[in-house]
């Protein structure tokens, strides 16, 4: 019996969303058994976006979360968000350091993505600039309200069949995934990310932390509940 008729994939960017899209979402879509409530037509994807008002008891709610200090490596690299780096031999933790402490929409950006309501992911952006102090009731309120999420490395560690499985049967319809060759996917799309990222020391990493209190809160939870499952 079909338990909901729509789906809405919260889509955080840098976490392997685009990867879930092609390879498990897209035939969701394609089966035609419920509506996908962000889906872009005119683009064939899932635009990244935050929490939206037209979630309600008939939808399905599912997100991916990632490490926040990879995330925030790879974010910085991939969209080359600092006028000064100019090739990516520019980008050194150093300049993440300083990009960080003066952007705060970039702050708990995971986090922030639950709790504010925004359409578009500028929205999403302009709001986070704006929005600093995380209120943890309204966190874990979304977090229980999300039907599936888990971690990228959840996603890196487990089949693609088994998710879209899960999928299926919560939602109450028909199998609907049928590509078992799907390529496998990496943390880091940009090798110079990954560099970063690894030169981060101890004291680095509980310098940084402190602008993703709120994402380490989600990240920290959601992976103590997949290693121990």
């Amino acid at each position: 019996m079909k338990k909901y008729n729509k789906f809405y994939f919260i889509h955080i960017q840098r976490t392997g969303g685009r990867y879930l899209f092609e390879n498990v979402i897209n035939q969701l879509y394609k089966s035609e058994q419920i509506e996908l409530l962000n889906y872009n037509q005119n683009q064939g994807d899932l635009p990244h976006n935050g929490w939206v008002n037209e979630i309600d008891a008939d939808t399905y709610v599912m997100t991916i979360f990632r490490e926040p200090l990879e995330l925030i490596c790879s974010h910085y690299v991939y969209f080359g968000l600092t006028a000064d780096c100019v090739t990516e031999e520019d980008y050194t933790k150093e300049s993440l350091f300083k990009f960080i402490a003066k952007n705060p929409q970039v702050h708990n950006l995971q986090s922030k993505s639950l709790i504010l309501t925004s359409r578009t992911y500028a929205d999403l952006v302009l709001k986070s600039a704006i929005y600093q102090k995380i209120n943890l009731d309204i966190l874990n309120e979304k977090l229980e309200r999300i039907n599936f999420s888990f971690t990228l490395d959840y996603l890196k560690e487990n089949s693609l069949d088994s998710i879209a499985d899960k999928i299926s049967s919560d939602i109450g319809i028909n199998p609907f995934f049928n590509k078992e060759d799907a390529p496998g996917i990496n943390s880091f799309s940009h090798e110079r990310s990954r560099e970063i990222y690894e030169s981060l020391n101890e004291d680095d990493r509980n310098n940084l932390t402190r602008y993703f209190e709120g994402d380490y809160y989600i990240y920290n939870k959601i992976r103590a509940q997949e290693i121990t499952s």
